[in-house]
């Protein structure tokens, strides 16, 4: 909540040279979150793995930039873990406490990630002021532009760099140019790692460049016979969005590698590639299932229904929906807590768990919305992973807690 009193205490630190950063808050809010909210202070939201709004992050006019937050409900590198940020942590549940590396997610794993670059460019520049770390993001030197161009306010300035912001902050230090320090331009492709797990068929890749730079892609390879890219929104250069999808047909049962190359500016990128193919284990019961159906854009959870399996398939279907986005979701709900995918329950979306994917419905039935669902495992109190058993969609995200 927003006082006088905390807004005079942040002018006055900032007023004595402080740099004051804060989360903007995971409620996927606008309203500003304290002390985010205050004039003073940078406001850092979240980001996941792909450079897209994280869905749990706070927006609005006041947020000044955007850094890395992660998301745990996805596996896109398929290192087994969740796509969250480590860190370090421990737990004092033994008789002496047990250090370890967990996995979070949220603005208050970004936010440290924009204050630590801004103590490296204090260190190339001691003087630094708090005025000059805010012209700097202003410039766009020191960030990359994601969303409309310029200043919005899902990702406000841009996403931090932590070399460009330190070379930015070193330019201001002296007459000189550190162009020696520049790294030279070069493609960039993210994700570095995509997974399709046990049944993803598609999903996007993205070819920028550092630093702006007028650089084109001039080949893209898919080394692989059964996986293909195509071009979904590029530009003139060849930069943009682009589409990987795999053929599973006719494969045998097994882990699948491939490598994406893509060439251009004088460097050559890899992307690795993982599939796999999994027989359906017929008979398989995961339990008593609540299917979710979830606006894309509010997170609500708009639809519900349940289904039991015959013979390991789950049927289900939303009879009357309205044109719009949205995710399937499914799990058990065991312990009767109004929320599906505990620890111990079962859990799965569309197309994978890994990688929900948004369903666009038009007027017409969406047959075949199909994914498996399986059950949570802890890995450690901050991770969990899945094993799989079908669920078939009849016709026709995470948000867990279902409808009373």
């Amino acid at each position: 909540r927003f006082s006088q009193t905390g807004q005079r205490l942040f002018n006055e630190a900032r007023d004595a040279g402080v740099v004051l950063v804060a989360a903007a808050g995971n409620e996927g809010a606008v309203a500003p979150l304290y002390p985010a909210g205050y004039g003073s202070v940078i406001a850092v939201s979240a980001v996941d793995a792909n450079k897209r709004l994280a869905s749990y992050s706070n927006v609005g006019p006041h947020i000044a930039v955007a850094a890395p937050g992660g998301d745990i409900t996805r596996d896109q590198n398929g290192d087994g873990l969740a796509d969250g940020v480590l860190s370090t942590g421990g737990s004092d549940r033994a008789s002496s406490v047990q250090f370890r590396y967990p996995v979070y997610q949220g603005t208050s794993m970004a936010a440290p990630h924009v204050a630590g670059i801004i103590a490296l460019m204090k260190a190339v520049n001691p003087n630094l002021t708090p005025q000059g770390v805010d012209n700097i993001l202003a410039t766009g030197t020191a960030t990359e532009d994601l969303g409309v161009p310029g200043r919005d306010e899902q990702f406000g300035h841009g996403l931090i760099n932590a070399f460009d912001a330190v070379i930015a902050a070193a330019d201001l230090a002296s007459d000189d140019n550190p162009a020696s320090l520049a790294a030279p331009p070069a493609l960039v492709l993210q994700p570095a790692t995509i997974n399709f797990g046990t049944s993803l068929l598609s999903t996007q890749f993205v070819v920028t460049t550092s630093n702006g730079a007028a650089l084109s892609v001039e080949s893209i390879e898919a080394q692989q016979p059964w996986m293909s890219v195509t071009a979904v929104d590029v530009d003139r250069n060849g930069l943009g969005r682009y589409q990987v999808s795999v053929i599973r047909d006719g494969l045998e049962d097994g882990l699948y590698e491939g490598t994406i190359t893509v060439s251009g500016g004088g460097n050559t990128l890899e992307a690795a590639v993982i599939m796999q193919i999994a027989a359906v284990e017929t008979g398989s019961d995961a339990g008593f299932h609540y299917v979710l159906l979830v606006n894309s854009d509010t997170d609500d959870v708009v639809g519900q229904t349940t289904a039991e399996a015959v013979n390991g398939v789950y049927g289900y279907e939303f009879p009357s929906v309205s044109p719009g986005d949205y995710y399937v979701f499914a799990g058990s709900d065991l312990d009767q807590n109004g929320l599906i995918c505990d620890p111990g329950e079962s859990c799965g979306a569309y197309s994978t768990l890994d990688h929900p994917t948004r369903v666009t419905l038009t007027t017409r039935d969406m047959p075949r919305i199909d994914f498996t669902t399986g059950f949570v495992i802890n890995l450690s109190d901050d991770v969990s992973t899945t094993q799989s058993a079908p669920l078939k969609n009849v016709n026709s995200g995470i948000k867990r807690r279902l409808l009373q």
